[in-house]
């Protein structure tokens, strides 16, 4: 089962012009305006832009075909979200495709409370 079967997402698909390799290094510049990204399991991506700023954990990085990443805006009381970018290698280049699941809070902890933090309580 998906941590995102049944949360709303949006998801967007365009194709570039430029090999994935080239479109993974530019990865940040999708994702703000100043970037860090540590792009491994476990690494810390952070990202300012017009509307704000967020932070998060890398789940899943598979260079130059994926990342996955959780991240909430830093202020605010806002739900985290799940992005997972996926890079495919096309005739006219990469498709780029972007899937972002927001979560509401009391799913999260409900998730959360029947997984592992309900396995650590047994």
């Amino acid at each position: 089962m998906s941590c995102t079967e049944g949360s709303p997402s949006v998801e967007r698909a365009i194709e570039v012009a430029a090999e994935p390799e080239e479109v993974w290094e530019s990865l940040p510049s999708l994702l703000g305006d100043d970037v860090e990204l540590s792009a491994e399991p476990g690494g810390r991506i952070r990202a300012r832009g017009p509307e704000g700023e967020r932070a998060g954990t890398v789940d899943e990085a598979d260079a130059p075909h994926r990342l996955a990443f959780w991240w909430v805006p830093v202020a605010g009381d806002d739900a985290p979200s799940f992005v997972e970018i996926e890079l495919t290698g096309v005739a006219v280049g990469t498709r780029l495709r972007v899937r972002e699941t927001r979560f509401d809070a009391a799913v999260v902890v409900d998730g959360l409370l029947r997984g592992p933090l309900a396995r650590a309580r047994a």
